[in-house]
């Protein structure tokens, strides 16, 4: 599939600063871009609060619109999207239901499932 060239190049800028603040001119190095490019790419990002400048005005840092859109990410969900298909590869294997589960302090967090092909099943209280 085709990308979207300037996405590509933001995203990277906003993989760098998250690493570690940074000024125009180390962007422009760390991504390979001409520094213009760069400039261009961060004045935008800055314009919707993607990034801010540092208190000494010189460099770069996340700012409050990617940090807004982050606490909105349920990493349990990321977790289960990443895990599914090798619970169903298990599920495949195993012939058996297959649960994935997280700790939480004490207790265990039920997150997903995948259901054998049995017709009697153990369930588990996915949420719970």
């Amino acid at each position: 599939m085709k990308t979207v060239q300037s996405i590509d190049r933001a995203f990277s800028l906003l993989e760098e600063i998250t690493r570690k603040p940074a000024g125009i001119s180390d962007l422009a190095r760390s991504v390979d871009l001409p520094t213009s490019t760069v400039a261009r790419l961060l004045y935008t990002l800055e314009d919707l609060g993607a990034i801010v400048r540092t208190a000494d005005d010189t460099t770069y840092q996340i700012g409050p619109a990617l940090l807004t859109m982050a606490t909105t990410v349920d990493p349990t969900q990321s977790l289960l999207a990443v895990a599914q298909p090798h619970l169903l590869d298990l599920v495949e294997a195993l012939g058996e239901t297959v649960g994935l589960s997280i700790p939480a302090g004490y207790d265990v967090h039920y997150i997903g499932e995948a259901d054998s092909p049995h017709p009697v099943q153990i369930r588990d209280w996915t949420g719970v």
